[in-house]
């Protein structure tokens, strides 16, 4: 499937917690927003810095999940 990306990070952003299981939830985030997504999709990364901590949004053109889910 062919996917365009797009990730967009504050500069100087630094993030402390634990790699692994940062890496690991990354993984299988990302891995299903490409797995839902048609060919010719999008999937993008933001990492914004919110006060004290950091927020990690990842948005796709894929199916979604119901409302009810």
């Amino acid at each position: 499937v062919k996917l365009s990306s797009e990730i967009n990070a504050a500069p100087n952003l630094k993030i402390v917690a634990d790699r692994r299981a940062v890496l690991q939830i990354l993984l299988n985030v990302l891995s299903n927003a490409v797995k839902f997504s048609k060919a010719g999709g999008q999937v993008k990364i933001d990492l914004l810095e919110r006060e004290n901590h950091c927020l990690i949004k990842i948005t796709d053109d894929g199916i979604g999940i119901p409302a009810n889910k």
